[in-house]
């Protein structure tokens, strides 16, 4: 869902050596093999182990909530925008839920107050704008069908979160990824395993996507960075959106204000302009 961005809280798995007792007389219990060290593996290896660990942490995702701050820079245009707001993401498969509300705007340095709320759910892609007061209501998928948790939230950002190992893999070439040093909102992250994700030529974001760069928090296995990296002419014409959460909460009780952030009405408000609708 680019406001599904996709898309968006997990523990890590950990895996724990059952040790049973040798009942064979005579014979001692056989050695535990040895861990493989990280760095003894190669890269592609360690992909492909972190892939493994994002598809289970996904199988035990419940819910997650935090405050979120998304940057958009354009170079070409000479244009930066950054937005800060609140993100909820509650259930699993075609009971997922996303809810993105932007309460802050700031446009070349000039700030505006105003509330942009964003929700996935049910196959509907809901959108609220308080600043022109219109209401948008479109369907994206058949009742019952599951998220595309890869798809962007508000067409802005991918939340990756529940998402399979090999659905990655049918659309994206993947590759271990550095904290990026020319994007500020993320270059402070810290205890995070990053990917990036190239677009494979058939694919629908090939036209336009050079690269999706997604950080996973180490400890919760949830993402808490994305840029989204467009193609441009020339590499000094870069173009971008990144998202990060703060202070996120995984798999716990939301709040009734954040629960509150997944009802959207079905009909616009009184007195309110319908698009699409």
């Amino acid at each position: 869902m680019p406001v599904a961005i996709a898309s968006p809280a997990v523990a890590i798995s950990v895996a724990l050596a059952a040790l049973q007792p040798a009942f064979l007389a005579g014979e001692p219990p056989a050695a535990a093999p040895a861990a493989v060290p990280e760095t003894a593996r190669t890269a592609q290896e360690r992909v492909d182990a972190f892939l493994d660990e994002i598809e289970r942490a996904g199988e035990r995702f419940e819910s997650l909530a935090g405050d979120i701050a998304v940057e958009t820079v354009d170079a070409f245009a000479d244009s930066q925008e950054f937005r800060s707001g609140r993100v909820v993401v509650e259930g699993k498969g075609s009971a997922r839920r996303i809810a993105l509300v932007v309460d802050r705007i700031t446009i070349d340095g000039r700030t505006t107050k105003a509330i942009d709320h964003y929700l996935f759910a049910e196959g509907w892609y809901s959108r609220l704008d308080h600043r022109n007061r219109s209401f948008t209501r479109r369907r994206l998928a058949a009742e019952g069908a599951e998220p595309d948790a890869l798809e962007s939230v508000g067409d802005q950002f991918p939340l990756p979160i529940g998402v399979r190992k090999k659905d990655i893999l049918a659309r994206f070439e993947v590759s271990e990824a550095a904290v990026p040093g020319d994007v500020p909102l993320l270059a402070s992250l810290g205890n995070v395993t990053g990917l990036r994700l190239v677009p494979k030529a058939e694919t629908p974001a090939a036209e336009k996507t050079e690269a999706i760069e997604v950080f996973y928090d180490r400890t919760t296995v949830i993402p808490v960075g994305v840029v989204v990296r467009s193609k441009v002419a020339k590499p000094e014409w870069s173009k971008w959106t990144a998202a990060r959460v703060a202070k996120p909460v995984a798999n716990e009780a939301l709040s009734d204000t954040d629960r509150a952030l997944l009802v959207v009405p079905t009909k616009a408000p009184d007195g309110w302009a319908v698009v699409d609708g």
